[in-house]
């Protein structure tokens, strides 16, 4: 009986289970915010990559629309067109129509980014009074297949 009191009584190594118990507590808390730093500098890679294309994209577009000006200014607008090199700027679509909404013609393109994130901007060009070749951008509007994001952001389903 006299050792079971002296056990309860004694209070050596109690300190010792204490800071056992916070050096649990800060490691884990130290490994979460280490988890978290690295997801989130993935999520700001793929954020950063994707700049990147958009941007990259973004100048196609302005340069294809530049190759249109000439040849709006052209006196054969559809043989103008036709030569344009729509490979170097990524355009996978080019169409001219007659007519629409009161413009003389529309010209339409779509250019595409060439990464696994699948960019376009949509562009649509009218040209009203075709002697004086009055030019309005009437659509310039980005778009893109669904972000993915992968293993830097984790939902419950």
């Amino acid at each position: 009986m006299n050792i079971l009191k002296y056990i309860y009584k004694n209070e050596d190594g109690a300190s010792s289970v204490l800071v056992m118990v916070m050096m649990i507590v800060l490691i884990a808390f130290g490994l979460a915010g280490f988890s978290l730093a690295l997801s989130n500098e993935r999520l700001a890679d793929k954020k950063i990559a994707w700049i990147e294309s958009y941007y990259a994209v973004e100048s196609d577009a302005n340069k294809m629309l530049a190759e249109v000006y000439q040849a709006i200014k052209a006196d054969n607008v559809d043989k103008a067109l036709k030569k344009i090199n729509t490979a170097s700027f990524n355009c996978v679509s080019l169409e001219s129509k007659t007519g629409i909404d009161g413009y003389d013609y529309v010209i339409d393109y779509t250019v595409a980014s060439n990464d696994e994130h699948k960019k376009y901007i949509d562009v649509s060009v009218g040209v009203k009074n075709a002697k004086e070749k009055q030019v309005d951008i009437l659509c310039f509007r980005q778009w893109q297949d669904e972000f993915d994001m992968g293993e830097g952001f984790l939902i419950a389903e």
